[in-house]
């Protein structure tokens, strides 16, 4: 390192800089209860403590002021006749028989207010922290609450709550779904609670709660203008610091690559199936079913993949845009020729439509779609993710277990619906007279 980079770091911690960095310290190293628990990403945490602010019900001391809040943001986009609703209207409505859900038929949260005269209002809320919906889930929830909810006793309000108000993907779910940011919804919680002046343990931790969204999720204005005035000023040094950042996920690849002897081991005394290594990079190790290759058309791969030839393999890899270690199955792109090509299609359909698999709840939103020319990832699951460990020391000794273990698991459970689906599909093709 150049004396005169030594002489910006200088400037950075205990000159001109050091002031900035105390501010911003101060905003961000806080004792949080929601990040103590792990809670950052977890959606079905975020949709826990919702749905307990929002319901009147619930003895937090903040009555239906929240909930209040949250209906008048919801109706001012509304259709039909509760478009009419006013702000006195919602002062005014009964909400001594309202009904809060959590995961009613899979759905996040719904909001029941039945009503003396007149349509009952449903609001239904499917919320995204950082995944995107599966297919047609949107529909489906929508379809149930019609069903459950008719017209003409009920108007309905249907929210897509995410961190940048995103609009669903599928266009038939655009007119019934309406995107909110959770921006939106924090600002609000805030001001509420504000106006109201609540105090006590309940406030606290609802404080608590809207700084660590804005720290993680829908932005601080304060902490975003010191970093602002941080990046003015100190570039050069900053960037010197971001090039010699820990690789972190990086880290824990290799140490999962030195571990990968004792991980198969400990996978194939729960199965019958042998996995060994296969070809591998830094980012991505993978792992072969041995007793697959004996399979016909299982190792129909072009070999540019990987020297084996296979055609599906186990992946523990990276994602560098989500920060999270995952474990998939994944197939070649590029079969050798015609007949391997329509084995690779009936596999992957077999393996899409499988009900065993898709009782095992793993993440299958890639394989509802149809077959791609590129790599395709079939069933995954995030094995550990850099941002729910944030305020915990991080350990490898820790961490790889805990991630090895996991994979086990996982491949304990679908190997073997794995195993039998190649197996059914090859011997369909030899049936065809297929050598």
């Amino acid at each position: 390192m150049t004396m005169d980079m030594i002489d910006k770091f200088e400037d950075l911690f205990v000159g001109r800089g050091a002031t900035d960095f105390r501010k911003l310290e101060s905003l961000v190293d806080v004792f949080c209860p929601f990040e103590a628990i792990g809670m950052v990403s977890q959606e079905i945490r975020h949709s826990n403590y919702l749905s307990y602010i929002l319901d009147p019900n619930r003895p937090h001391g903040f009555g239906t002021t929240l909930l209040k809040g949250f209906l008048e943001l919801v109706v001012k986009q509304l259709g039909g006749s509760a478009a009419s609703l006013s702000k006195l209207d919602l002062h005014l409505m009964e909400l001594s028989n309202v009904q809060v859900r959590r995961e009613w038929q899979n759905i996040d949260l719904l909001i029941e207010i039945p009503a003396a005269q007149g349509k009952g209002l449903v609001v239904v809320i499917e919320l995204k922290v950082n995944a995107s919906e599966s297919e047609d889930q949107l529909t489906r929830y929508h379809s149930i609450v019609l069903e459950t909810y008719p017209s003409k006793k009920w108007d309905h309000k249907f929210v897509f709550l995410t961190k940048r108000g995103n609009k669903p993907k599928k266009t038939k779910d655009l007119k019934s779904w309406q995107p909110m940011a959770m921006a939106t919804l924090i600002d609000r919680l805030q001001d509420d609670a504000k106006l109201a002046g609540f105090s006590g343990k309940s406030a606290d931790l609802l404080g608590a709660y809207i700084e660590m969204m804005r720290r993680h999720h829908v932005g601080n204005a304060e902490i975003e203008d010191v970093a602002k005035q941080l990046w003015a000023k100190h570039r050069e040094a900053l960037d010197e610091l971001m090039r010699l950042k820990p690789n972190i996920l990086g880290d824990i690849i290799g140490s999962v690559a030195d571990a990968e002897e004792h991980f198969a081991e400990s996978v194939n005394k729960c199965i019958g199936s042998q996995i060994v290594k296969d070809t591998s990079t830094k980012r991505v190790r993978r792992f072969r079913v041995d007793a697959w290759g004996d399979i016909p058309l299982t190792t129909c791969g072009n070999g540019k993949w990987v020297k084996s030839k296979s055609l599906l393999l186990l992946e523990i890899y990276r994602s560098t845009v989500l920060d999270e270690i995952r474990i998939t199955y994944c197939m070649d792109q590029d079969p050798k020729d015609e007949v391997s090509s329509d084995f690779r299609k009936v596999l992957f359909k077999r393996i899409r439509d499988s009900k065993e698999l898709e009782a095992l709840g793993k993440d299958r939103t890639s394989i509802k779609l149809e077959i791609k020319k590129g790599f395709q990832h079939l069933d995954k699951q995030m094995l550990w993710k850099l941002g729910d460990h944030a305020t915990t020391e991080l350990s490898m000794n820790n961490v790889v277990p805990e991630i090895l273990d996991a994979a086990k698991n996982f491949v304990v459970e679908t190997l073997p619906h794995y195993d039998q689906i190649i197996r059914e599909v090859s011997a369909e093709f030899m049936n065809k007279g297929i050598d």
